[in-house]
Parts: structure tokens; C-alpha cells; sequence
């Protein structure tokens, strides 16, 4: 294999992965979206679902959560705070921006 077909090889590989990872990206941000605390001065983020769940951190009112709809469910928000932590919050206590 000459130098030439090899780079382009390579090259045709990482766009091809370069455009999956975009897809996933995309596939997530949709059904993302952002709610911010109200209703409460301080909300616990919890490990899973779950009043009994360990608490993994603590945000406060006006903070801003990602929150993926795909992993929520009725009461509870699979959520991501703003320094990275992901876990679950109450639903009642955050509005979801329109």
C-alpha cells in the first residue's frame, strides 16, 4: 500500500467516525433540555431515583440543570449539573425551559 492510499484510508476512517460521533451528539441533545431549580434553596441530586438514594451533590435555586428527558421518568429528572455531576432530581422542583 503505497503512502498516499494509506492517508486517505485513514483520512475516509476519522471522518466516518468524526460523523457518528456528531449523529450521537445530535441524538442526545434532542432530547435534552435545560430547567432551572425553583420552589427550593437548596435541591439534592441523588444517585438514582429514589428518596432513599445517596445524595452525590447539592445545587441551589436559580441553578441551571441539563436534564435528559430519555432517562427520566414521572417524578424524577435524569439530570447533569453545571460542574458535570449526573444523578436524579425531584421533578417538582425544577422548570423546564420552553
Amino acid at each position: 500500500m503505497t503512502k498516499e492510499i494509506y492517508e486517505n484510508s485513514v483520512l475516509d476512517d476519522s471522518a466516518e467516525a468524526i460523523e457518528e460521533q456528531e449523529t450521537e451528539l445530535c441524538e442526545d441533545a434532542a432530547r435534552n433540555v435545560i430547567g432551572v431549580v425553583t420552589d427550593c434553596l437548596k435541591l439534592n441530586i441523588r444517585e438514582k431515583p429514589t428518596k432513599d438514594s445517596r445524595v452525590v451533590t447539592v445545587v441551589t435555586c436559580l441553578d441551571e440543570l441539563e436534564i435528559d428527558m430519555g432517562d427520566s421518568n414521572d417524578d424524577w429528572y435524569a439530570v447533569c449539573t453545571a460542574t458535570g455531576i449526573e444523578g436524579f432530581c425531584m421533578k417538582k422542583f425544577v422548570a423546564v425551559r420552553q
